[in-house]
């Protein structure tokens, strides 16, 4: 179903925004596509297995342990209790996780020669029409981050689990290209070998309020997020799961008892009979999971849990090291289901082959903005 060292958290200490009174047409329709983002995998048609306990705010039980799937749990709730065996694994991850729209997203590095930070999601969580007119082939984006409009949207993660009241702008770099097939149909048949992008953040903030919207983001500037990432994992390079690992997802639901809250869930790494086994299981329940060939090429499956809205949130392996981004999940199966995402080495790969291929000019421009190290 097509779903390091701590910063200061102070928005004072973040780099300036302008004001407007009005905002321009692109971010008009920007803000537009926010409400209306994509149904697919971590939406509607793609959500996962919803829960069925809390009473709507945010009361679901943590888990007895983190060693197996058993459903979604609210990341404050992890974070408050530090006896609980999954408070380690998801301080070392959470404060990594942005609110994006109203989907998610995963920080993958604060290190670069500019100074700014590199975020990664799915595609699909920007919404129909954002990289192409519906029904339109996509051409693969890249670009310099410093020479794209900045669009408020991101939402950072506080240490205590709770979304930062700031918003911050998005500053849009790659996306590989996206067939005419699957950019229509509100995004939901989007493959995961084309659902995910790469953006530049900065240190720009904004308090929200009823007004936040009419605020225009600066130019990129030379300033890096602020966000709560105690193990220095976005100092270190990234890395890739194995079939048989745990692994910890996290985003922030647009529906069920954690709705708008961060939420995470654990999961197991699928191997080549596992992923047989779900497929059949997930044909048999009538889930469309179960007619989308696995692409281990670009995806792992795993046997776990998601909910709408968590799609482009992180993956991250048992050290707290990001490996990808969730994608899609299954609807009609039992609980806790089945979850796709993206491997990050296949979004490293995607842009290492688009910078080679650049001209001088694209490669020279966007050079600053890439991670510190090769990024195959």
């Amino acid at each position: 179903m097509a779903l390091g060292a701590q910063l200061s958290l102070d928005p004072r200490m973040d780099a300036p925004v302008r004001r407007a009174h009005r905002l321009p047409s692109s971010l008009l329709l920007a803000a537009a596509l926010l409400v209306g983002c994509s149904s697919t995998t971590a939406s509607s048609k793609g959500r996962g297995p919803e829960p069925s306990s809390g009473d709507g705010a945010g009361s679901l039980p943590l888990p007895a342990d983190c060693e197996e799937p058993r459903g979604v749990f609210g990341v404050a709730e992890a974070l408050a209790d530090e006896g609980h065996p999954c408070h380690a694994w998801v301080r070392a991850c959470a404060g990594r996780v942005l609110q994006s729209g109203n989907m998610s997203a995963a920080l993958w590095t604060t290190q670069t020669a500019a100074g700014t930070g590199l975020f990664v999601s799915a595609i699909h969580t920007l919404g129909e029409g954002w990289i192409a007119p519906g029904g339109q082939a996509a051409p693969r984006l890249l670009r310099s981050p410093s020479e794209t409009e900045g669009t408020m949207r991101l939402t950072p993660t506080t240490p205590s689990g709770q979304l930062k009241p700031v918003v911050a702008p998005m500053f849009l770099m790659f996306h590989p290209a996206v067939p005419a097939a699957e950019t229509g149909n509100k995004l939901r048949d989007i493959t995961p070998r084309h659902d995910f992008y790469v953006a530049a953040i900065d240190g720009q903030r904004v308090v929200t309020n009823d007004t936040h919207l009419g605020v225009l983001p600066q130019p990129l500037t030379a300033t890096p997020p602020a966000v709560f990432d105690p193990k220095g994992h976005l100092a270190e390079p990234h890395a890739d799961a194995s079939p048989g690992d745990r692994v910890l997802m996290v985003g922030v639901p647009m529906q069920g008892p954690t709705a708008g809250r961060p939420t995470a869930s654990v999961g197991l790494v699928l191997d080549e009979a596992g992923v047989s086994a779900a497929m059949a299981e997930l044909r048999g329940d009538g889930d469309e999971e179960g007619n989308l060939a696995h692409d281990p090429e670009v995806e792992h499956i795993v046997r776990g849990s998601a909910i709408a809205g968590m799609s482009g949130g992180g993956v991250f392996d048992a050290q707290g090291r990001l490996v990808g981004v969730l994608v899609r999940a299954s609807t009609e199966t039992k609980p806790p289901g089945y979850v796709r995402f993206v491997r990050l080495t296949t979004i490293a790969r995607a842009l290492d082959e688009a910078v080679t291929a650049a001209d001088e000019r694209t490669r020279t421009a966007i050079a600053p903005y890439l991670p510190a190290w090769p990024v195959e």
